[in-house]
């Protein structure tokens, strides 16, 4: 989480999270991961807080494969 702030400001309001710097620096690192990752970090609604698929809303439902080589992470929207 080095490319987000969590103190970010907008207008008089402090403590914002912004994920900019993450999202400037995506674009740099999207080719290397897998398809599906890829696919879900670089969808734009993940990032708008209005949006019904952004990340702040979404859960742990299950990790699987964590000590082999390959990890599969579910989540699921809270609401």
């Amino acid at each position: 989480m080095q490319y987000v702030s969590f103190d970010a400001q907008v207008g008089e309001l402090s403590g914002v999270l912004d994920p900019a710097r993450y999202l400037d620096h995506l674009p740099s690192i999207s080719g290397d991961l897998p398809p599906g990752a890829r696919a879900f970090a670089t969808d734009a609604d993940h990032y708008d807080f209005r949006s019904r698929r952004c990340v702040k809303d979404l859960m742990l439902r299950a990790v699987r494969g964590a000590s082999g080589e390959e990890m599969v992470v579910d989540f699921r929207h809270h609401c």
